[in-house]
């Protein structure tokens, strides 16, 4: 099914997405994940309840050492933050579409993608082990 930006009531499934202050980034999670964006976040359905999840943030570089850290935890994440890259790293994460997931105050994952105005490409996912095998990716 085409994602339809303009689409002003619930699709014919479980999931529907609301125009007004989500982003492209909702668009994507709720086609590729199954979820649905409430006014406050994302909510997963699973046996016909509704659970919060997270919050998503447009990542801004307040974020910067709080992200950093958190992947500095993950050996296959050093490639990203080694003395070559980081740089890189860094002004990719602002110049992308690079979204962030807080549960509890806390960011527990982020999301990095790629537009070319045809498509959105996911380059990045990731999420926190503690946070893992809850519905977060």
């Amino acid at each position: 099914m085409p994602i339809d930006q303009h689409r002003r009531s619930p699709p014919p499934c479980s999931r529907y997405w609301r125009q007004d202050t989500h982003s492209s980034f909702t668009i994507v999670v709720d086609y590729f994940v199954s979820t649905s964006v409430g006014g406050t976040g994302i909510t997963a359905t699973m046996n016909n309840e509704v659970y919060p999840m997270s919050n998503i943030l447009k990542y801004q570089k307040e974020h910067e050492l709080e992200l950093i850290f958190l992947l500095g935890k993950e050996p296959d994440w050093s490639s990203f933050l080694s003395d070559d890259a980081i740089d890189t790293f860094k002004k990719s994460l602002l110049e992308s579409e690079t979204f962030l997931c807080e549960s509890k105050g806390k960011i527990c994952g982020y999301l990095r993608a790629l537009v070319d105005g045809f498509g959105i490409y996911i380059s990045e996912l990731y999420v926190a082990p503690e946070f893992r095998g809850n519905g977060f990716g």
